[in-house]
């Protein structure tokens, strides 16, 4: 029984090595954290510095427009602001054209930073795209694009993007007729 389980075991972490998901997982967080590390001289996260991208590369921007694009949730947005304000790289200011609404705007020492930023993205890309073909790319884009369209169409669904994994015991597993 114990080397039947361990088979599955073993026959469970391959299929997760070789899932879609579980390589996006990876490749995501190596990226982060790649990312990172590239942006450390410069005092900045990854997150930090594409949220100064963003924000040089898009006038008048919100900080849920920045939100959104960053992939985080307000609170997420508002910390990154408040680290961003207190290098004096970026400032909440009132909108020109909707008093109500409040933007964000790059410091001059913001600005004068983003050489540096598109050069360390384009090192991280360069990188990452190593070996692939020029007529790849296109069709690489189109993929990671239906995937994300597949991920926010479900979120707007069931304003969430997946259920939470709950715990099955083998005992709820029997009950319901599956193995466990």
């Amino acid at each position: 029984m114990n080397e039947l389980r361990s088979q599955s075991v073993d026959a469970l972490q391959t299929n997760l090595d070789r899932s879609i998901a579980h390589l996006i997982f990876h490749l995501s967080r190596h990226l982060a954290v790649t990312l990172d590390r590239q942006m450390a001289p410069l005092n900045l996260t990854g997150q930090q510095g594409a949220l100064l991208l963003r924000a040089c590369a898009t006038p008048e921007t919100t900080p849920t427009q920045l939100a959104s694009s960053l992939g985080t949730d307000n609170a997420g947005i508002t910390r990154l602001l408040d680290r961003l304000e207190a290098k004096a790289l970026v400032v909440r200011r009132v909108s020109v054209t909707d008093r109500r609404a409040i933007v964000i705007e790059p410091t001059t020492a913001g600005r004068a930073l983003i050489p540096y930023l598109i050069l360390v993205v384009r090192g991280v890309t360069s990188r990452l795209l190593n070996g692939f073909a020029a007529d790849e790319l296109p069709v690489l884009q189109a993929l990671l694009r239906r995937l994300l369209d597949n991920v926010e169409t479900a979120e707007q669904e069931t304003g969430i993007v997946e259920r939470p994994f709950v715990h099955q015991t083998g005992a709820n597993l029997e009950a319901e007729g599956r193995e466990s």
